[in-house]
């Protein structure tokens, strides 16, 4: 039986999120079609570990799936780069309440249908004005980011942080510095505690430098399965995030048996619940940056109400660490690989 020929393009160098949605949607693909991979702009680079194609007369008309951020300005516009068809569907997210007006006219000029991974991600592309908008739930790769017991009990340990790499601007979104602060009003003087930061080397000066033994920072390049062994070796995930389209470290969290510090706002609001997290009272407020370009709003965390949440979990750690297989339950079936797959061929097919 002959597949379904199917073009995907992706930007060269994908970071982070997107980095780790390309990794695990290409192999979807390239089963189920006759897949040709096109970079968005730029070459790929030489340990591209995927087959390569071009598009020619004979697949110019077949459907195309664009896996990317929002472009924010008519510089770098789609436009200039995509074919001009009509079947076009762009993966992509966003972290504040509203697009800013560019993305919205060019999403709604060249591209069929928007594809968001969020519920809120949903509403937030349909109340900017984007007209055609579908929802593909992201995952948690639960081949790696399974249950693990911690091994040392004799400190609680609070892990905070973010993907391998962090693009530029998005250390203010994640809102380490408040993290920092709380847990440094939280627990004065008490010994059997300690957080460790997974950053990228960008933010590494962000932080400042401490002498407190207790706060400790990964700055290296993890690999998915050194990930979920340091979020493992964990009590409590914090997230300070003010928004994300989905969140993958707090899902990998709860996947590997850990609950979530955060605000109950964004993407997480797909995954989270008041019985697998602990959330953070917060204010909205409007965006930095691009984010709040066109009024965006996200979530200000409160930072008692932070110090508050720290303190509970500390102080309950019998029952955190008891509930541990209940909140991997909670995620891993219902964000699992197989169910990606068959939702991501729903769309396609």
């Amino acid at each position: 039986m002959n597949k379904k020929k199917l073009i995907l393009r992706i930007p060269p160098g994908a970071i982070s999120g997107y980095k780790k949605i390309i990794d695990k949607t290409i192999p979807i693909l390239d089963k189920n079609f006759e897949l040709t991979i096109v970079p968005l702009g730029g070459d790929f680079c030489s340990g591209f570990p995927y087959k390569v194609g071009k598009i020619d007369k004979n697949n110019f008309y077949e459907d195309e799936i664009i896996i990317n951020s929002l472009i924010l300005d008519r510089y770098s516009s789609l436009g200039s780069i995509l074919p001009d068809k009509k079947n076009l569907k762009l993966f992509t997210m966003w972290e504040s309440s509203l697009l800013p007006r560019f993305p919205i006219e060019e999403l709604n000029y060249f591209i069929n249908e928007t594809v968001v991974p969020s519920n809120w991600n949903f509403d937030v592309f349909k109340n900017s004005g984007v007209k055609k908008v579908q929802l593909l739930p992201l995952f948690v790769d639960n081949l790696t980011f399974n249950h693990r017991e911690k091994k040392d009990l004799s400190k609680f340990t609070f892990s905070a942080g973010g993907c391998s790499s962090i693009s530029s601007g998005n250390g203010r979104r994640k809102n380490f510095q408040i993290i920092l602060s709380a847990f440094k009003k939280c627990f004065k003087g008490v010994k059997d505690v300690e957080i460790i930061f997974k950053l990228s080397p960008q933010e590494r000066d962000g932080l400042g430098k401490t002498l407190d033994e207790r706060i400790k920072f990964n700055y290296g390049s993890l690999t998915d399965l050194e990930i979920a062994d340091f979020l493992g070796q964990s009590d409590v995930f914090v997230s300070g995030s003010k928004a994300e389209g989905w969140g993958f470290f707090q899902i990998e969290s709860l996947a590997v048996g850990k609950p979530v510090i955060t605000v109950d706002y964004g993407g997480v609001k797909d995954f989270c619940n008041k019985d697998n997290c602990f959330f953070v009272d917060f204010e909205e407020n409007l965006a930095d940056g691009a984010w709040g370009k066109n009024g965006g709003l996200w979530a200000e965390m409160k930072e008692e109400s932070l110090v508050e949440q720290m303190r509970f979990c500390y102080e309950n750690k019998d029952l955190i660490r008891g509930n541990s297989k209940n909140y991997s339950n909670s995620v891993i079936e219902k964000f699992s690989l197989d169910n990606y797959e068959n939702n991501l061929l729903k769309i396609l097919k």
